[in-house]
């Protein structure tokens, strides 16, 4: 890994980052103290009932206008208890990911995203877990800790393009990231181009769906909606042509006119609305990211999908529209 280049990018990349209240959708049941709501009753500072006072309990908890009412029987106040939550982040880091065209590259917004998250995640003192993976296995991995700890780790790791031994190995490398996310309820982000979904991928995400909030957020590249090709070589600007690199690795020049690009694109994007129904139907949330949108556009979508509370808005029409 080129450590300057890396630190350059994450510069350049780092005011292009959100920061928000990432909101959950049910009661935390995580073992640290936070700001989420809870089914815990203890220390807290929201009020949630009363009960008898028992041998043991600590008398600063007895509500004493209420034993002056009652003496004979005194009572403690019960506060909801707050803790955090923990937003796990699974990021495709396969070679279709070097793609990019105009704007950013498909891993530099992957890395944007990723900090976006861990960022807005300190904000309410949560844990986070990261992975990234390609289509065979897992890549890297931190496992639960403070997701202020993952917010410098885990763009660069997103951005470090060197070669590395496997930590995990399978016919599929999103299901073995699945198999490492924690037991307990988590808000789960998956980057991802969605170019390699299998059937493993779809039973896996049919049992963590149950237990798990689970947002794919799709990025693609104007080109590659465009081009049979899952990475461009850089070159001078020739008016149709464009030297580009298949699934297998081959380079080549493709020769195409302004109307097969369209044809491509609609192949494309009939393609991507599918798996977002597939998603749909493994209660999976989504939404569609573009490289070459402006900063305006991508802030306000990373804004709306980490504070909307996943109501989605909703997400699953957002996919179909696009």
């Amino acid at each position: 890994m080129n450590i300057t280049s890396v630190s350059e990018q994450l510069r350049r990349l780092n005011v292009l980052t959100v920061e928000c209240f990432i909101q959950i959708g049910w009661l935390s049941t995580q073992h640290h103290e936070g700001v989420r709501l809870s089914p815990y009753r203890g220390n807290g500072r929201d009020y949630c009932d009363f009960r008898d006072y028992q041998e043991g309990d600590k008398v600063s908890r007895i509500n004493w206008k209420m034993l002056a009412r009652r003496p004979e029987r005194p009572v403690i106040t019960l506060l909801e208890e707050e803790r955090n939550a923990c937003v796990c982040v699974l990021v495709d880091v396969s070679r279709g990911m070097d793609m990019c065209s105009v704007g950013l590259s498909k891993r530099e917004l992957a890395a944007v995203i990723t900090k976006s998250v861990l960022r807005s995640a300190t904000r309410t003192n949560d844990t986070a877990v990261f992975a990234t993976y390609d289509e065979r296995g897992v890549k890297r991995y931190f496992g639960k800790r403070g997701a202020h700890q993952l917010t410098t780790m885990a763009p660069t790791a997103v951005l470090d393009t060197q070669e590395s031994a496997y930590l995990d190995k399978g016919t599929s490398g999103l299901a073995c990231a699945l198999r490492r996310l924690p037991p307990n309820r988590s808000l789960v982000f998956v980057v991802t181009d969605l170019h390699h979904f299998t059937a493993e991928d779809r039973e896996m995400l049919r049992l963590m769906g149950s237990r798990h909030e689970i947002v794919f957020l799709s990025v693609s590249d104007l080109r590659e909606r465009e081009l049979p090709a899952e990475r461009l070589i850089p070159f001078l600007p020739i008016p149709g042509f464009y030297p580009v690199v298949d699934d297998n690795g081959s380079a080549s020049v493709i020769c195409t006119t302004k109307r097969a690009r369209a044809a491509h694109s609609k192949r494309f994007i009939d393609q991507e609305t599918e798996r977002f129904r597939q998603l749909a139907e493994l209660n999976c949330k989504f939404a569609a990211m573009r490289t070459e949108d402006s900063h305006e556009t991508r802030r306000s979508q990373l804004t709306r999908i980490l504070s909307g509370g996943r109501r989605c808005l909703d997400l699953k029409q957002e996919g179909a529209q696009q």
